[in-house]
Parts: structure tokens; sequence; C-alpha cells
């Protein structure tokens, strides 16, 4: 098996594909009423949308629970999913608060073990900011699991449910900081023999710390620039 598998597309049409099985999962999908520019893709209701395009918010948490339904196939039994979520309010389509937790509640309701909430401070990124209000300057990483058996190396990560890590700008979008990821990733106590996923890839940070640990990694990005880009450095 090779140390590094890539795939152009979308998450959604890929992951059913995927012949391997993930220790771990660790990924940033696009937020809702992002404006990235991605080429339209169908989900399993039908309407031509890029995951964070479409018109709803609860459109939107349906699209993210059904690729999270693909990622539970592909996790091994004692596997961990980080899943790093934008939570914000007065986005382009309206009132978005609660995003984050409202989309933990969906994945609870389909099965998904919550093991921790974590907060991610990211004071010094591109938090959205309202006048009302003040500036959400945050991200929250669920540490969602199959059951309450799972592989965690505390003793190694020494995570705590604060984190701080710069955001940086890379490739077409931004990518959070290698020291974060590397931290998630020796948490879900991995063996060189071990596979993580990363459905939204982006310009492949997970990637390069996968390559640092000598860990396989498996990548999937829709994004032509943002995959070429990941490509090139991978």
């Amino acid at each position: 098996m090779n140390q590094i598998m890539l795939h152009n597309g979308d998450a959604l049409t890929i992951l059913p594909t995927l012949t391997i099985k993930a220790q771990t999962v660790l990924t940033s999908p696009p937020y809702y009423g992002s404006d990235i520019g991605l080429l339209p893709t169908t989900w399993k209701f039908g309407n031509p949308s890029a995951l964070g395009a479409e018109e709803t918010r609860e459109e939107y948490i349906q699209h993210l629970v059904e690729i999270c339904d693909e990622i539970k196939k592909v996790l091994t039994d004692d596997g961990i999913f980080w899943l790093i979520i934008g939570e914000y309010k007065e986005g382009k389509k309206g009132n978005d608060l609660l995003v984050s937790s409202l989309i933990a509640s969906a994945l609870e309701n389909t099965g998904w073990h919550i093991a921790s909430e974590l907060i991610l401070d990211k004071d010094n990124s591109f938090g959205r900011e309202n006048l009302k209000t003040p500036k959400i300057a945050h991200d929250k990483i669920w540490m969602l699991t199959k059951s309450d058996q799972y592989r965690y190396g505390p003793s190694i990560s020494g995570l705590k449910s604060i984190l701080r890590y710069p955001y940086k700008l890379g490739g077409t979008f931004y990518s959070f900081d290698t020291g974060l990821v590397s931290d998630l990733l020796l948490a879900s106590g991995l063996t060189s023999e071990d596979i993580v996923l990363d459905p939204f890839m982006g310009v492949g940070t997970v990637g390069r710390v996968c390559k640092d640990l000598n860990v396989k990694f498996c990548g999937i990005e829709l994004n032509q620039e943002d995959f070429l880009y990941a490509q090139q450095i991978l």
C-alpha cells in the first residue's frame, strides 16, 4: 500500500469507493455559507451543491451528516474522528450560531459517540465579526468515536480542552497549524501501520504531518487548485 493516497473529487462520491480502514479521521470541512468557488457537486437529496454552499443551515447539516455516515464505514472500530467545525453567526445566509453544536447533536442521533468537545482559539485568524456581538474567534473540535471503546494516547499528547494554535494562509484557503494536527494525531495513538484520512484535505496540512510521523495518509479534495498544491508537496 502507498504511504500517500490522494483523490481529487467529492468526498460523498469517493468515500464509498475506498477499500481502506482509517484509524484516525481528521478534517475541517468547509463552513456553512462558505463562498469558496467550488464546482457544484450532487448529494443524495439531488441538490447540486458543494458542501458549504447549501441554501439552508439544515441542508448543510444533513449533507455533512451523510458524509460522516460514509466516514463511519471506513473508520476502525477503535478509531477516532476529529471534526473541526467553525462556530460563528451572521454568515451570508443568516444566523449560524451554534451550527457546530447542532451538527454534533445530529451526529449523535445517527450513532456517533461524542467522546469530547475541544475549543480551538483562533484569535489571530479571520474570525467572523458582528458589530452587535463579540467577534467569534474560535472553532470547535469534536472528538467522535463509534463507541466508548477507542484507542487514545493522552500521556503522549497532553491535550487540554482549550487549544491555541495559529492559523495561516496556504494555497487558496487558510490551513490550520501543523502543531495542532500533530497533537491530535499523537492523541490517537497511531502506529506506522495505521492510516489517517482527511476527506476535506485542502492544501494537505494533515498529509504533511502524517509524512513527518511516518503514518499512512489518504486525502480527498474537490478543489482542483488545492488538490494540485497538496499533490506537489506530498
